[in-house]
C-alpha cells in the first residue's frame, strides 16, 4: 500500500487508513470473543434465548430502520455485507416486515467479519456515509445493491454506488476517511459480540417489553416468522 499523499487522493482503490485500523481492532475482537467462549455449551448461543442478548439496545432514531419505526416488534440484525448467509436472510427479513402491516420493523447493525470478508468493513463505512448524506431510504437501497453484487466489492464500486445515490465526491471522501464514521461500525460490532454474536447473521427479535429472542444463521422464512410470532 502506498503512503504517498498524492496517491491517496487519486487512487480510487486505496482504502482509508482509519478503516484499516478499525479492521485490525475488529479482527482482534473476533479472536478474543471466539477464544473466550470456546468452552461454552450450545445452549449459550444459537437458536435459543440467551441472557447476553439483553445487552442489545432497543431501536432508536439513530438506527437504519426498514418498516414502521414505531412497530411493537423489532428484528435487530447484526450483519456483514459480504456474508452469503446475510444475503439469503436479507430478502427473508424484508418479506416478513413487508407482510406485517406495520407490526414489525427491521434494524440493520454492522457485524463485519474482517478476517473472512475484506470488503465487509469498507462497505459498512460507506453505508454509514450514504445514510448520513442521502437518508434512510438510500441506506437500504445501498444495502440491497451490495447484497446483489457481492462479487464486485471494490472501493471503486462502493464509491460509484454511493455517488449514484446522491453523495458528492467530496462528501464521500471526507466521510469515509473520518474516524467517527468508522467508530459507528465498531460500536455495532462490539454490541454484537457483547450480545452473544459469534457469526453472521446474528439476529435479536425484541418486543415492546424488551424481551429478546435471539437466533443465528439464515433460518428459513417459517422459522423466523414463528420467532416473531412468539415475541408478540
Amino acid at each position: 500500500m502506498e503512503n504517498n499523499d498524492t496517491q491517496k487522493t487519486n487512487n480510487p482503490y486505496l482504502i482509508p487508513g482509519a478503516i484499516i485500523v478499525a479492521g485490525a481492532l475488529i479482527a482482534a475482537s473476533v479472536y478474543v470473543s471466539l477464544n473466550s467462549t470456546a468452552g461454552g455449551t450450545a445452549d449459550t448461543f444459537g437458536n435459543g434465548n440467551s441472557a447476553s442478548a439483553e445487552n442489545v439496545r432497543p431501536t432508536n432514531s439513530d438506527d437504519h430502520i426498514f418498516g414502521n419505526p414505531d412497530a411493537e416488534i423489532s428484528i435487530i440484525e447484526f450483519s456483514d455485507f459480504e456474508c452469503p448467509f446475510c444475503q439469503v436472510i436479507h430478502s427473508t427479513l424484508k418479506q416478513i416486515v413487508s407482510e406485517s402491516n406495520g407490526e414489525v420493523n427491521w434494524a440493520y447493525r454492522h457485524f463485519p467479519l474482517t478476517s473472512l470478508h475484506a470488503g465487509a468493513l469498507p462497505g459498512s463505512v460507506v453505508s454509514e456515509c450514504v445514510a448520513q448524506f442521502a437518508g434512510n431510504d438510500a441506506f437500504w437501497t445501498f444495502a440491497d445493491t451490495l447484497f446483489a453484487n457481492q462479487q464486485n466489492f471494490t472501493p471503486a464500486f462502493f464509491e460509484q454506488t454511493a455517488l449514484s445515490l446522491g453523495l458528492t465526491a467530496e462528501q464521500y471522501k471526507t466521510c469515509t476517511e473520518d474516524e467517527v464514521t468508522v467508530s459507528i461500525v465498531q460500536e455495532d460490532f462490539e454490541e454484537a459480540v457483547a450480545a452473544g454474536g459469534q457469526g453472521t447473521p446474528y439476529v435479536v427479535v425484541m418486543n415492546a417489553d424488551g424481551d429478546t429472542f435471539p437466533f443465528s444463521g439464515a433460518l428459513p422464512y417459517e422459522q423466523i416468522k414463528a420467532i416473531v410470532e412468539a415475541a408478540k
